[in-house]
């Protein structure tokens, strides 16, 4: 019993030994000068996140936020002696509310916070040289046959083996975007069973709407061209885009969550 008691009182006092040396190292480190002045500044750094916002069986993207790795910081910025936000080291923090937990509802905006819209083309020559020639990011409605190494590709194959065959090959050149656009005749089933991100386009540019489309662009439009749509129409699209002051980007980062928010209205 007594050798018990000299066990006990022996891990008892390693433990305190343990406890003790940690509290007092970061007591130490929190009087370290790089470490107050990351403290001072972390509360400016924080970016809390957004979340996505659901009605029905529609969903806009959330944002994620980002907070200040306060020990990864401290640790990396102690190397070099001296405190800089250049080595700040940040944590994203997701969004209660996110994509990634909501696969099954459609997409119908990017996230109004972020000044960015997306456009795609489907398989029309003409509206891929004149975005192939131009330095605009488009991404365009994929098969087997019309496979474009220039522009970010969406499966849109409508037979099961088809769509698996362009999947693979997508994801062998690591271009997959997991996206479906409910519009196109692709193998929705697929898409559901794979969990890719369902989206439907907010806008749809034709050969006789521009007049009337142009004024409904704002933060997030998800922009379909219709095949055959007036190069002169499409141009005077991208000049309204730019007009705006709105960022012209592919629509998997339209969609992303994992960007911290760039600007407000």
């Amino acid at each position: 019993m007594k050798k018990l008691f000299e066990y006990l009182g022996l891990g008892a006092f390693i433990i305190f030994s343990f406890y003790y040396t940690e509290k007092a190292a970061i007591f130490v480190q929190n009087k370290n000068p790089i470490m107050q002045s990351i403290n001072e500044i972390k509360d400016e750094q924080l970016i809390e996140p957004v979340n996505a916002i659901i009605e029905d069986n529609t969903i806009i993207p959330g944002i994620y936020g980002r907070e200040v790795n306060v020990n990864k910081s401290f640790q990396t910025m102690k190397s070099f002696g001296i405190f800089n936000e250049y080595y700040l080291v940040f944590d994203n923090i997701k969004p209660e509310i996110s994509l990634s937990n909501n696969k099954d509802k459609i997409i119908i905006s990017g996230n109004p916070q972020l000044r960015q819209v997306a456009i795609i083309i489907d398989d029309d020559s003409n509206l891929i040289n004149y975005f192939q020639k131009s330095s605009y990011f488009v991404s365009m409605l994929a098969t087997l046959d019309n496979y474009n190494d220039t522009l970010e590709l969406i499966n849109s194959e409508s037979k099961e083996e088809n769509f698996l065959n362009l999947d693979n090959k997508l994801n062998s050149q690591k271009r997959n975007t997991k996206i479906c656009l409910v519009n196109s005749p692709v193998n929705i089933s697929q898409c559901q069973k794979k969990e890719y991100l369902l989206v439907k386009p907010s806008i749809i540019l034709t050969n006789n709407n521009i007049a009337t489309i142009k004024n409904n662009i704002s933060n997030g439009s998800i922009i379909f061209i219709e095949n055959g749509t007036n190069i002169s129409d499409v141009e005077i699209l991208i000049s309204q885009i730019k007009y705006q002051g709105l960022d012209l980007v592919y629509l998997s980062e339209l969609l992303s969550e994992n960007q911290n928010l760039k600007s407000k209205e």
